[in-house]
């Protein structure tokens, strides 16, 4: 690890050291949501960036890899009545100190699939932020979505009602893995989707790739890093795979829980590093954000250390 003195060890940790931390339940430990809202905001430094995070808990599908809170849906007054739930969230935060202190640098919409809203919902909860907060000029607007679910016509919809980032989550490039995730598209449509989203000139497309997934060998892994490079996004988030308990199948959790020790995610890490460096385009924005065009800032992702 000697040659990467402190960097690895700053920018990954194990899945069974991050685990625990996304996906534990705290409940009683400090009373209730708004309680711990208050002393969240509270500790929040004056001078430091403000970023608004929308979780969407809704998925049309779920797939194997993930242990984020979500749920299937099949009834579209659900999807309203959460539209609603979220604007009261909103109006009760707007109305604290840390809103009015300053104005908010990004806008993140994650899931979940936020694409599991309508572009119509999406929209209003977008306007009623700008409504009830301040927003900086060069606010940073991202929603996340499967590149199964973005066509010209969704993506015309989202830029109109003002995103200006897209976050697709990929994962692996490879048709053999992405199978096994439950991703519908192979490769070569992922790739044409990601070349179709060229003309939006003033979005910037960036993608999710995570390692360490079952099956996944670092040959597979190279091959994912040079098909990113190809893919003209503007930048990448590399993440290892953080495994929930029970949100692979059996046999993908035990290829997955000792799949990736700390030499061996080194390996990866090491890895992607080495070939986005020798592109020489690729500079790194914080822990797991790397970009390759100076429009490309990750706020959101950069804020969260």
């Amino acid at each position: 690890m000697d040659e990467y003195p402190g960097a690895f060890d700053d920018r990954v940790r194990s899945p069974r050291q991050f685990a625990p931390l996304f996906f534990e339940k705290a409940a009683g430990a400090g009373g209730h949501a708004e309680d711990q809202l208050g002393q969240a905001l509270g500790a929040h430094s004056a001078n430091s960036t403000r970023t608004l995070y929308i979780h969407v808990p809704f998925c049309r599908s779920s797939c194997s890899f993930c242990g984020y809170f979500r749920k299937t849906w099949e009834d579209s007054r659900l999807l309203d009545a959460y539209v609603e739930a979220v604007k009261k969230q909103l109006r009760r935060l707007s109305n604290t100190p840390w809103a009015r202190g300053g104005s908010i640098a990004a806008i993140h919409l994650g899931g979940g699939s936020p694409l599991s809203l309508g572009e119509s919902q999406i929209a209003r909860i977008l306007a009623f932020v700008r409504g009830r907060f301040d927003l900086a000029a060069d606010c940073e607007i991202t929603v996340e979505a499967r590149a199964g679910e973005l066509d010209i016509e969704t993506a015309a919809y989202l830029v109109s009602a003002g995103v200006n980032r897209l976050s697709v989550g990929v994962q692996s490039f490879d048709s053999g893995i992405r199978r096994s995730l439950g991703r519908v598209m192979d490769r070569i449509e992922v790739l044409a989707t990601l070349r179709s989203l060229d003309w939006l000139r003033d979005v910037n497309v960036v993608v999710d790739m995570i390692y360490g997934l079952p099956g996944q060998s670092l040959d597979v892994w190279r091959s994912d890093i040079d098909d990113l490079n190809h893919s003209r996004a503007l930048g990448a988030s590399i993440y290892p795979l953080l495994p929930a308990p029970g949100c692979l199948s059996p046999a993908k959790e035990s290829s997955a829980a000792g799949a990736l020790a700390l030499e061996e995610e080194l390996t990866f890490f090491k890895a992607a590093d080495e070939l986005l460096s020798a592109k020489g385009q690729w500079g790194v924005l914080s822990p797991v954000q790397y970009s390759r065009d100076p429009r490309e800032r990750a706020v959101y992702v950069s804020a969260r250390g």
